[in-house]
């Protein structure tokens, strides 16, 4: 499952070029966004699989902690990746998730919410600070893919105290976060957590703010 420096230029290179083809004026959503980057795939000669038909990501996989609770939620039914890239022999050569933007990634750790309206959650992994990870919904759901997939369990995953993106992302899989507003702000929340698991936050370029 190792993908070649190559192939992830070329799947970044593909969701930039299809990001920056967003007309500004344009009403952004999961709904837009996540077709036309398949299709920008598919164009390119990979394989977009939407929903993770797959099912690269096993059903009842637990994938983060809430936010509010700090336990692992467990997961009922499955949990679905937006968009399983497959190379042309098909191998798994990326995963893409797609937010309409990002408004939902909080500092406050502490402000009264409830985590099934939210979509900032806590990594079940930790930082090597011992520290769980501020992060986000379609970021676990990446992160526990790729742990699960390297040969990984809910014990072993639960396990990782690190920074290093060797242990959180083993075979170091594309990851990247398409979204269709950024904020710096925002971005730098989710820097931490992106680093450890060598993933990427790519933006429509005019919406990208500070």
């Amino acid at each position: 499952m190792k993908t070649t420096d190559s192939l992830r230029d070329t799947v970044r290179d593909v969701l930039r070029s299809a990001l920056s083809e967003i007309k500004p004026d344009e009403k952004l959503g999961r709904a837009v966004l996540q077709p036309h980057l398949a299709q920008a795939l598919n164009t390119a000669g990979l394989v977009a699989d939407l929903e993770d038909s797959g099912q690269f990501l096993r059903s009842g996989a637990p994938v983060w902690r809430g936010r509010a609770s700090r336990q692992i939620e467990p997961t009922a039914g499955r949990r679905r990746i937006d968009i399983v890239v497959y190379d042309s022999d098909s191998r798994v050569c990326a995963l893409v998730e797609v937010e309409s933007d990002l408004r939902h990634a909080v500092k406050d750790r502490s402000a009264t919410t409830t985590d099934a309206n939210r979509y900032d959650v806590l990594s079940i992994s930790t930082a090597a600070s011992g520290e769980h990870f501020c992060s986000y919904r379609s970021l676990e759901r990446m992160a526990a893919a790729a742990h699960y997939n390297a040969g990984g369990d809910l014990a072993s995953l639960e396990a990782i105290r690190s920074d290093a993106t060797a242990d959180h992302n083993p075979v170091d899989l594309p990851l990247f976060l398409a979204s269709g507003e950024i904020f710096f702000a925002q971005r730098s929340l989710l820097g931490p957590r992106c680093k450890s698991l060598g993933a990427e936050i790519l933006g429509v370029p005019h919406r990208a703010r500070r």
